[in-house]
């Protein structure tokens, strides 16, 4: 029994269709009768659940709302669990931008984090903590977070996409699909110990340069870029692999970068209007 938050969410709906028809039953958390700042009213939510994965979150925002949904609302989680599935296990999504926390989102993450290892050591929730690195995909929001989703969205649309700097920034991109096949592998792992965390990336830091190289292949070299002066190249995240998640449930990126771009592309292509 999984119970899920965040299941309309751009990873939600993936994990929620893929597990769709599967072994598993689902839970879906719905607003209009949950709250996550109310664990009391999370009763008919969590009762009978084996893991909950937590996807719910907020990535804008002001500080305020950032601290309130990601910190109060994973606080308010592990306490309707504790509560109402105390023998639930926790899979928390995290964020590459905990490594350097330099925004409030970033903050909001981390003490999350500290959240579920504290109800991890003191209330015996075992968890496991998946940091995401930069999630794309077909359904991935433009102009929101993601600079592929962005840029495919302006490709198929005949519009100008924009290189801030020099573009030889690097970020490790993964695709939704991987990501979602690492919930359903943590899913079903069998934790050693109170908490783990792990990385979930496809390990290999590419710049937008490159990026926008192959999506200039992919779209037959039809696409219009402009540079723009930045200060800076942006925070620089360490390098990270996915060593743990293959030896802790055998997960690896089955995704290229021109795979996932392509599809991406090809999303943004059937779904533009007319």
């Amino acid at each position: 029994n999984i119970a899920i938050t965040g299941p309309s969410g751009f990873i939600g709906k993936r994990l929620v269709d893929h597990l769709a028809g599967g072994v598993h039953r689902v839970t879906l958390f719905d607003k209009s009768k949950h709250d996550l700042l109310q664990p009391d009213s999370l009763q008919s939510f969590l009762s009978g659940a084996d893991c909950v994965v937590h996807l719910a979150g907020a990535n804008k925002g002001n500080d305020v709302q950032l601290v309130t949904v990601n910190t109060g609302g994973t606080a308010g989680l592990l306490t309707g669990m504790n509560m109402f599935s105390p023998n639930a296990r926790m899979i928390f999504a995290s964020s590459f931008q905990v490594y350097v926390p330099n925004s409030m989102y970033a903050l909001s993450k981390k003490w999350a984090e500290e959240e579920v290892a504290f109800f991890s050591e003191q209330h015996h929730i075992k968890s496991v903590i998946l940091r995401f690195s930069n999630v794309y995909g077909p359904g991935c929001t433009p102009f929101y977070n993601s600079v592929i989703a962005t840029y495919c969205y302006q490709i198929q649309r005949g519009e100008e996409i924009t290189i801030h700097g020099n573009g030889a920034q690097k970020r490790d991109y993964i695709y939704v699909d991987d990501v979602v096949d690492a919930i359903e592998k943590s899913i079903l792992y069998v934790l050693q110990q109170g908490y783990e965390i792990v990385d979930i990336c496809s390990g290999i830091p590419v710049s937008l340069n490159e990026i926008v190289a192959l999506l200039t292949t992919l779209h037959n070299g039809k696409v219009k870029i402009a540079h723009t002066k930045t200060s800076g190249t942006g925070v620089e995240y360490p390098q990270k692999d996915f060593s743990k998640a293959r030896g802790a449930f055998s997960w690896k990126p089955n995704t290229s970068l021109k795979k996932g771009l392509q599809n991406t592309l090809q999303h943004e292509a059937e779904h533009k209007k007319t």
